[in-house]
């Protein structure tokens, strides 16, 4: 009786033990994000304003950003690489009025490489201060 006892508590403990262990690996994996350099610039003399963008998410997944001038998508980059990536990107703000605007990048998952389709809704954004 006390073997059967035993028995049953250390498989009790073994069944918590497993159960805890896949929520410690869920709580892991990488909350997918974007940030931009610089966080404020001047664009260069023929309308081009340059940053470094990087994604973080699961290293498993193909991200996407959209980038958004005043709140009009101007432009989408694909394929950015799940675990960790970064790109420089030249964005032009040709036929925008001068002053200070804001770009916006979105980060969304892709259904798979290659794939202009989201897997996602918006999952992060940041914004940078560009004036012209």
């Amino acid at each position: 009786m006390v073997r059967k006892k035993n028995i049953l508590i250390i498989a009790a403990l073994v069944y918590l033990l497993i159960g805890f262990s896949g929520l410690a690996s869920a709580s892991i994996e990488a909350i997918p994000d974007v940030y931009v350099t610089p966080r404020s610039q001047t664009v260069n003399a023929d309308n081009w304003a340059e940053y470094d963008v990087y994604v973080q998410g699961q290293y498993d997944k193909y991200y996407m950003v959209e980038i958004w001038h005043d709140g009009y998508r101007v432009s989408t980059f694909y394929n950015f690489a799940g675990d960790y990536d970064s790109r420089h990107i030249q964005d032009l703000w040709e036929g925008i009025s001068a002053g200070t605007h804001t770009a916006t990048f979105k980060l969304y998952q892709q259904k798979a490489y290659n794939s202009m389709e989201k897997a996602s809704g918006l999952l992060a954004s940041d914004s940078v201060t560009v004036k012209k």
